[in-house]
């Protein structure tokens, strides 16, 4: 498995998190976060995940495959993919990640609450709302 890391202009790669020798804990949880991250399974490095500053959606993505099948800039593809989530601050529907979601499903505004910087974005526990569903 991998989680790329996706750029809402151009849509393409801009990271990449090989899982291999990695799995979930007990409940089925696998975290992937900054240092400062409590439970974190793997440490990535401050701002590596972008938020959605210039009215620019992105998107996290979770493929069978490899970091190296993911090199910056690759093109969006959807062979593969298990599941996405699309986060922006509040913008229109970013069409072209759009395919990475079933038909009808939003982005998520992390901005819903009134302040960006300090919510968090997660999948449904154990995928109950189903993959590539935001709902």
């Amino acid at each position: 498995m991998v989680i790329v890391f996706i750029e809402g202009i151009g849509d393409i790669s801009y990271r990449a998190f090989d899982l291999d020798g990695y799995s979930t804990d007990a409940n089925g949880y696998f975290v992937l976060g900054n240092a400062a991250v409590p439970n974190v399974d793997m440490i990535m490095s401050d701002a590596s995940l972008r938020d959605g500053e210039n009215n620019i959606a992105h998107a996290v993505a979770l493929y069978v495959g490899n970091a190296s099948d993911f090199p910056n800039g690759t093109g969006l593809r959807t062979s593969n993919l298990i599941d996405a989530m699309i986060y922006d601050k509040g913008d229109a529907n970013d069409t072209g990640l759009q395919a990475l979601l079933n038909p009808g499903q939003p982005q998520v505004n992390e901005n819903l609450g009134g302040d960006s910087q300090i919510n968090s974005m997660q999948r449904c526990p154990n995928g109950s709302g189903g993959a590539r569903n935001t709902y």
